[in-house]
């Protein structure tokens, strides 16, 4: 039932789709060297109009736990999702292939990516990046590189998340709409503090034109460098930038 759900809500809606030629190189040896840096990363392309997958590195069966020989077909990656992840996942797939066909003539080739975390049957916790890798004489999205991580020694997963990174993440994330899984990263006013900080405000500045207290403002700053992953509010704010949590704001 699982993996007919996925036939009918991505599968089916990549096959439907209008398609022009495509003429755009891939060079497969240069993307193995950009994206797949370590035994724990494994790559894979997708032919958007047949909805195949071309595996580029050798490593997937071990990534999954799978002995026999992997097949090259885009319903293997969603055969080895645990179980309580796989409807979070073919929500997440088939919202965001719909944001990109509607996006489609904004997106940036290996410029606008789309994340998740999940665990596989054998209970791996896997980052599953996907990217924009080529378009074609309509502009419609005819291959994407997919790329997953495994991070199972490295974080410890606290269930399904998703992001978007990229110039036109905003629109994505508000194509997609609300998972219920998904938590917006900063809360409205961690953006508010974030924004003002940017511009150069110390604390008391700030804690005077958001009428709170510095001792809140300072903790907000705590709270918005912690969740971004950075070392300083410079960096944040560039971060948060680039996910597109400022945007149009």
């Amino acid at each position: 039932m699982e993996s007919k759900s996925f036939e009918n809500k991505i599968v089916d809606l990549l096959r439907k789709q209008q398609y022009g030629e495509s003429n755009q190189q891939i060079n497969e040896d240069q993307l193995i060297k950009s994206y797949a840096h370590f035994p724990n990363e494994a790559i894979y392309i997708v032919d958007c109009q047949k909805a195949d997958v071309e595996f580029l590195t050798s490593n997937i069966g071990q990534m999954f736990g799978i002995d026999e020989r992997v097949k090259n077909s885009l319903i293997t990656i969603y055969e080895n999702i645990n179980s309580q992840d796989f409807s979070n996942i073919v929500d997440f797939g088939n919202k965001a292939m719909n944001s990109a066909i509607i996006e489609r003539d904004k997106l940036q080739s290996l410029g606008d990516k789309f994340s998740c975390i999940y665990r596989t049957p054998n209970n791996r916790t896997i980052i599953k990046n996907t990217y924009v890798l080529a378009k074609d004489s309509l502009g419609q999205v005819s291959y994407t590189l997919g790329q997953l991580i495994d991070v199972t020694d490295l974080v410890s997963f606290t269930g399904f998340k998703y992001q978007v990174y990229g110039e036109n993440a905003a629109n994505l994330i508000a194509l997609i709409g609300d998972l219920p899984e998904f938590r917006s990263t900063l809360t409205k006013r961690e953006i508010e503090v974030l924004i003002l900080l940017s511009k150069g405000f110390l604390s008391k500045q700030i804690a005077d034109q958001l009428f709170i207290s510095k001792g809140t403002v300072d903790k907000h700053r705590k709270n918005i460098i912690k969740k971004l992953q950075v070392n300083n509010s410079l960096a944040a704010y560039k971060k948060a930038l680039d996910m597109g949590v400022l945007k149009g704001l």
